[in-house]
């Protein structure tokens, strides 16, 4: 909103009622901030706007921004934790960080993170595939219990 940016919302009495003036104003701030990615500056707008000074819709406007900012900040944070375990080599911690990104995302975006997870999972079972030798041993014989599968004399 040009003219109003820096003013910072005054207090005032309208009809019996106390509200922050311009807090309507800056939620259409708040959620072009959002729609672009800046997450910083959505949260200062939002931390900007008194709730109680609002109208019952644009509260229910500013509540619906505020659980969107948490979803967008949790789904970052999940993605760096993502980039970090797959820094690191471990594909079990990128598995789950993709995991739980299937849940906080939707459309397009929560099926890539889907793919993303069949990928890690056939990642991770070449990384701990099992050879199974062949021949088959007697378990006595292939841990060194050979001496359990002798009969011992009864005494008695």
């Amino acid at each position: 909103m040009v003219g109003s940016r820096g003013r910072e919302p005054r207090l005032v009495r309208c009809s019996g009622h106390h509200r922050f003036e311009g807090s309507e104003s800056r939620l259409p701030v708040a959620a072009v901030a959002l729609r672009a990615g800046r997450l910083d500056e959505a949260r200062q707008r939002l931390g900007d706007i008194a709730p109680t000074s609002l109208s019952a819709a644009d509260r229910e406007g500013f509540e619906n921004l505020v659980t969107g900012l948490d979803r967008a900040e949790q789904r970052e944070s999940l993605i760096q934790e993502h980039r970090r375990h797959l820094q690191d080599d471990d594909l079990l911690g990128a598995r789950d960080a993709a995991r739980a990104l299937t849940l906080v995302t939707s459309g397009a975006d929560r099926e890539s993170w889907e793919q993303r997870c069949d990928q890690l999972r056939r990642q991770i079972q070449e990384a701990w595939r099992v050879e199974i030798e062949p021949t088959r041993l007697p378990l006595a014989d292939m841990v060194g219990l050979s001496f359990l599968a002798r009969k011992t004399p009864n005494i008695g």
